[in-house]
């Protein structure tokens, strides 16, 4: 049986953690990814929704080596689809790097129990390296799959 570990990022709202999925999906662009991450739509400094990039479609169905998601909090929580796919993910044989909610309850209180799942708090003093050890991370587990 192939080894498997996902690792979740969290911490404090404003932290950085959606520049940290860009980083790393930056920083393993030779890797082939799927997923999507989110950024605010603000209008006069007060949030309107969010917008999507990277490949979300088929991202149960996909080929890709690494699987990257921002985010999974409480608000997405809500929809069982979200949750659906998440899960479906989770019992996938690739990594799934995601960042989620610092608070656990329900679905989130799931996930970070799960044995296969690693999860590493974000703060201003580890984003730099947080990065890089994610990325090495990734790139061994890549390897004993070879």
């Amino acid at each position: 049986m192939k080894s498997k570990i996902h690792i979740f990022i969290t911490g404090l709202p404003g932290v950085g953690k959606t520049t940290f999925i860009i980083n790393l999906a930056n920083e393993l662009k030779d890797l082939s990814m799927a997923g999507f991450y989110t950024a605010e739509i603000r209008e006069g400094g007060i949030r309107k929704g969010f917008e999507v990039f990277l490949n979300a479609l088929g991202l149960a169905q996909s080929k890709a080596d690494v699987l990257l998601i921002d985010e999974i909090g409480k608000m997405e929580c809500h929809s069982s689809r979200f949750r659906q796919l998440i899960s479906s993910l989770l019992d996938a044989d690739k990594p799934l790097i995601a960042t989620i909610s610092l608070r656990s309850e329900g679905f989130i209180s799931e996930i970070k129990r799960r044995p296969d799942v690693r999860v590493l708090e974000l703060t201003t003093a580890n984003r730099e390296s947080l990065v890089t050890e994610v990325a090495n991370s990734v790139r061994s587990l890549m390897e004993s799959k070879i």
